[in-house]
């Protein structure tokens, strides 16, 4: 499988190879792009090892605007997903479709 790209909003924030499914999480191996830094804030808040409170600042949005690009180029959204510390792991599932 060519690599897939990990989209928060409108930038490439990481490039994901070897992705692996079992039940809904998918763990893969990423590459974060330079685009990253400019959500740094939330990438370090979501791989501190330590935190402390149990609830993000509201300010980070950490929830939203999370997607994948596969290399057909259909994008479909993520729930928050894991990142290790080392920014070399990923973990996800995938967010519901909407319906009408």
């Amino acid at each position: 499988m060519n690599p897939i790209k990990l989209y928060r909003g409108a930038d490439v924030v990481g490039i994901v190879t070897n992705p692996e499914q079992e039940g809904p999480q998918i763990t893969a191996a990423l590459e974060l792009t330079p685009a990253a830094a400019n959500h740094k804030d939330v990438l370090n808040y979501m791989m501190s090892v330590t935190r402390n409170s149990p609830d993000p600042p509201v300010a980070l949005n950490i929830f939203e605007d999370w997607f994948i690009e596969d290399d057909s180029g259909v994008k479909r959204g993520i729930s928050l997903p894991a990142i290790r510390s080392d920014a070399k792991f990923i973990s996800w599932r995938w967010r519901p479709a909407l319906k009408n």
